[in-house]
């Protein structure tokens, strides 16, 4: 730079009462906060520490310069007011220069033990010119046309020289630490922004991405598609009427048709509307998983107002938080429908796609839960893209596990109904035993959960051998093939995905298609999607993916400027799935929905990533104090602020931290008080305001709350749970279900003993592990339920429970009963043969053929079999003689007398019957057909019309 253009930067600068330096070093912090993706961290300074002339060392010729850390504080959202702040803070700290770095970390070992980690290696060095215009006499060995510097330790290195030409600008690094690409990137930013301050335009707008950064994100954001038209209960109800006697839901009462579904939606529309309900209202719904939940929301979407779920395993007290907060005209109980908040009778507006639809509520940073509200042309949006992109119809079958108050359940819920493929509702997504039987007999296709659930199913079935894969045909040799039937889609979100459980969940069902995908509520359920085909040796976790149709993905950094490609920022959601905001909420709502010129209109989720060369974002974790355990968010503020208002405490905080021996994540609550509380019963006195999912895995009383600079509190020196030394009871006698008990948590918690009266959670229990010790339990033949386990933590109060109950088995992993009775659809069939269409199958020789005596069984013996097949024939008859003669009597009667030619030789009438077991066949009569390659299932009961979906008959005839 130019001595000119440095004199009008040194001008602007002093306008703001600041010098040139102060603009340089701003610029500089500005670019590394850019390219570190971190907003607080420590500068080494470089200072001159050369004695005086009467010093003695004063005349000795060397390098006098020491180094200065120089902490940098979260950023300012003016440029100018954070270069002031950073200026003065300097000052300060060059009051202190002679406690240099290397002082520094002496005196923290010395301390406390602690050592800096990798120590300070960002480096700023400036050497301004003198009194006399030049620096330091530099100009008399000529003019510098290249310099470098390497010191240990240091990886960047910012260096500013200064000479009557006007001012030289570099960047030292270190490699492969440092790649060309970000050193060059850092000083792009710094000229950019000092540039435009000479030229008098804002220094942030100033930054631009590297050039082909740009080209790659207009290319992964360009996902623009079809719009969509219809409001999300006119594209149910449409879907609905088409199919009126379709059976759409199964719950624990048995199947419910469209047709059903749509009268009690009518029902409940009517009664909302003589209460004057309507656009704009909002109506609680108690989210009981009964299809008449689900005929609830649609008759409250028919009215034009939105609903809110409520999850029926939270706390009343909860529940009347979010009434409050929503003012919620109604609520719908399974007794039926209450009036709320009344209010005088207005115009109403037409409910168009912007309108709310629903409203999710979730936990709150100021201890209040915030209500997420999403539009029809959201939700629509995310939906419809699922749907048309997997080709779900209704020869599939979901699997409804989700709370009703979890977004993940809009999808099994709305997804259903539009597509028409058929929902089942499990009642409790913590009994696992349950959820892997029913994958396996519900013949379900579309699976959508937390990775924890699937993870725990997957455990499940790789335990009791339970294999998702049956054998379509069969025959010996090399030309055996096994056909996936069932399960094809597997949808994970909300939390981490393990990098090995795609590959474990292909190996129980190679057909099985793995999906990634991730957003946030306040981006209609999801807004990026990944294909787990094949997982990489070298992945540390499943990328993040790319956004979905309609919805953009962004990375941003501290000015919601678009990060460059590889640099840590903010995620942030962009395009159709943006809710509308928080429920009356509007601060919190302007805190996390902002507005900007580049990116429109766009949510903070306050989770960081990077974007890839390949267009592919990778998911880094939360920064905040929201986080996510076990799948579910959580704002650790609702849990503070539940606990200064429930217990006498000082002060508090929570925190999530890894609790060895496994290093696993969980919640921890720390407070100050007079009294001491036991784990337990803080426990239970916050769950009268807090989801089971919240409440702390540990609790520890403390000194003091540890504060950082800024008047956080510093998590990390929160001291993290240790296991404690569990010593069983030896004086007292144990039962055996006691015991199996002990052996099922220690296995568990992978503890080495367990006492009587020892507190599961105090030893690292959270409310996955106790989902996992009640499918084993269970498994192990004691029946229990996942609410006795929670409250019953200890090996004494939960046998008590069990009472007189004999474990099956004393082994802690018993052997699981086979799981069979499976349901198919005529459309998975049909997409079997299609697969196996393109193989060459081996021509049956030995058939074995059901409904013989039907038309289609006579016919296909007659005309589809070639003349050199064997083939036995099941026919009820009270003998061989009669049985025979039936079969004869029938075929000639209605194909002719010359069947007996084609025939006789090569039939076996074999006496059966369809409706016992093992086809009412004996032992001599099953060895007569082991050598039967093919079976034709012909047979078919014909005597009425029934619901064949619904029937549960365990024999063949289904």
């Amino acid at each position: 730079m130019d001595s000119p253009r440095w004199e009008r930067l040194r001008t602007a600068a002093s306008a703001r009462s600041l010098p040139p330096l102060a603009v340089v070093i701003e610029s500089y912090v500005e670019a590394l906060r850019r390219w570190s993706g971190t907003a607080e961290f420590t500068v080494n300074f470089t200072t001159a520490d050369r004695p005086s002339r009467h010093h003695p060392g004063g005349m000795v010729l060397g390098e006098y310069t020491s180094t200065m850390p120089f902490p940098v504080r979260a950023a300012d959202d003016d440029f100018w007011l954070d270069a002031s702040n950073n200026w003065t803070h300097l000052g300060r700290c060059l009051a202190h220069s002679g406690f240099s770095t290397l002082d520094l970390a002496r005196e923290l070992r010395d301390r406390t033990g602690e050592t800096i980690s990798g120590g300070l290696p960002i480096v700023f060095t400036a050497m301004m010119a003198d009194s006399r215009g030049f620096n330091d006499g530099s100009e008399s060995l000529g003019q510098i046309v290249w310099s470098c510097s390497s010191t240990p330790q240091v990886l960047v290195d910012f260096q500013l020289l200064e000479s009557h030409r006007g001012v030289a600008l570099s960047v030292d690094y270190r490699e492969p630490y440092i790649t060309h690409r970000i050193a060059q990137g850092i000083l792009d930013d710094v000229v950019a922004m000092l540039e435009a301050i000479i030229d008098g335009e804002d220094p942030v707008s100033a930054v631009r991405l590297p050039k082909g950064d740009q080209t790659v994100w207009t290319t992964v954001n360009s996902t623009g598609g079809r719009q969509g038209t219809r409001l999300l209960h006119e594209a149910a109800l449409q879907a609905m009427a088409a199919r009126p006697d379709h059976a759409i839901v199964c719950d624990n009462e048995g199947w419910h048709t469209n047709r059903e579904l749509l009268d009690h939606a009518r029902l409940v529309h009517q009664q909302l509307v003589a209460m004057g309900v309507g656009v704009g209202d909002y109506v609680a719904v108690d989210g009981y998983r009964r299809a008449s939940t689900i005929a609830a929301m649609l008759g409250v979407l028919q009215t034009g107002a939105a609903y809110i779920p409520l999850d029926p395993g939270q706390p009343p007290a909860r529940h009347r938080q979010i009434l409050d907060t929503s003012r919620a005209r109604a609520r719908i109980t399974p007794e039926g429908t209450i009036e709320l908040h009344k209010e005088s009778p207005r115009k109403r507006d037409t409910v168009t796609l912007d309108s709310p639809a629903y409203a999710i509520f979730t936990s709150g940073t100021t201890g209040t839960p915030k209500g997420v509200v999403i539009s029809h042309r959201s939700v629509m949006n995310t939906i419809e893209d699922v749907i048309e992109t997997h080709s779900i119809g209704p020869s599939d079958r979901i699997a409804g596990v989700s709370s009703f108050s979890f977004d993940l359940s809009v999808f099994d819920i709305h997804g259903a109904l539009i597509s028409q493929a058929q929902l089942f509702l499990y009642e409790d997504q913590r009994d696992i035993p349950t959820l892997a039987n029913g994958l396996v007999k519900d013949g379900i296709t579309v699976w959508n959960t937390v990775p924890a659930i699937m993870g725990l199913v997957v455990e499940e079935l790789e335990r009791t051998g339970a294999g998702l894969l049956r054998p379509y045909w069969k025959a010996t040799g090399s030309q055996a093939f096994s056909v996936p039937w069932d399960l094809r889609l597997v949808m994970l979100s909300g939390d981490w995905i393990p990098v090995d459980l795609p590959d474990r969940i292909s190996r129980l069902a190679t057909g099985a298609h793995v999906l990634s995908l991730g957003g946030a509520t306040e981006g209609a359920i999801w807004s990026i999607w990944f294909d787990v085909a094949e997982v990489s040796p070298t992945w540390r976790s499943i990328p993040y993916g790319h956004a979905m149709r309609n919805q953009t993905m962004w990375i941003t950094d501290h000015h919601q400027r678009v990060s460059p490609v590889g640099c840590i920022g903010e995620i942030c959601i962009g395009g159709q799935g943006v809710a509308l905001g928080y429920l009356n909420a509007p601060e919190q709502t302007d805190q996390a929905f902002v507005s900007t010129p580049e990116l429109g209109r766009v949510y903070r989720t306050g989770d960081f990533g990077r974007m890839g060369q390949d267009g592919e974002i990778e998911f880094l974790g939360r920064r905040d104090s929201q986080v996510k355990v076990n799948g579910h968010r959580i704002e650790l503020a609702e849990i503070e602020s539940a606990t200064i208002r429930e217990l006498d405490v000082i002060h508090v905080a929570a925190a999530v931290k890894q609790v060895p021996p496994d290093s696993k994540s969980v919640l921890c609550l720390y407070y100050v008080s007079d009294q001491e509380f036991t784990p337990s019963d803080v426990r239970d006195t916050l769950r009268a305001r807090l989801p089971q999912y919240m409440l702390p895995s540990h609790v520890m009383r403390v000194d003091c709350i540890p504060m950082s600079s800024n008047g956080k509190v510093n998590t990390a020196l929160l001291p993290v749970p240790q296991p404690r030394h569990h010593t069983a009871s030896t004086t007292q006698k144990w039962t055996p279900q006691q015991r199996l008990i002990q052996r099922v948590w220690l296995d568990v918690l992978d503890l080495d003993d367990l006492g009587l009266s020892d507190d599961v959670f105090e030893a690292g229990a959270d409310s996955l592990s106790v989902i996992q010790f009640h499918a084993t339990l269970r498994a192990a033949g004691l029946t229990v339920s996942v609410y006795d386990v929670f409250e019953n933590p200890t090996v004494q109060s939960l046998a008590t429970v069990v009472g007189q109950q004999v474990p099956e088995t004393a082994s802690c992993r018993p052997a699981a009963k086979p799981i069979s009775g499976r349901l198919y659809d005529p459309a998975d069939h049909a997409r079997a043969w299609g697969g196996l269409a393109l193989l060459r199958q081996p021509d049956p020789q030995r058939i074995l053929i059901t409904g013989a005596t039907g038309f289609l069984g006579g016919y296909l013996m007659i005309q589809e079999m070639p003349q050199d097949t064997e083939l036995w024939c099941l026919v009820r008859g009270g003998s061989q003689d009669e049985a025979e003669k039936r079969l004869w009597e029938i075929l000639r009667a209605r194909f002719g007398d010359e069947v007996t030619d084609t025939l006789t030789d090569r039939v076996h009438v074999v006496v059966g019957d369809m409706e016992r077991a093992n086809l009412g066949l004996d032992e001599a009569q099953l060895d007569s057909c082991m050598n039967v390659d093919t079976i034709i299932h012909a047979a078919a009961d014909v005597s009425g019309q029934v619901q064949w979906s619904g029937v549960a008959v365990p024999s063949s005839r289904r």
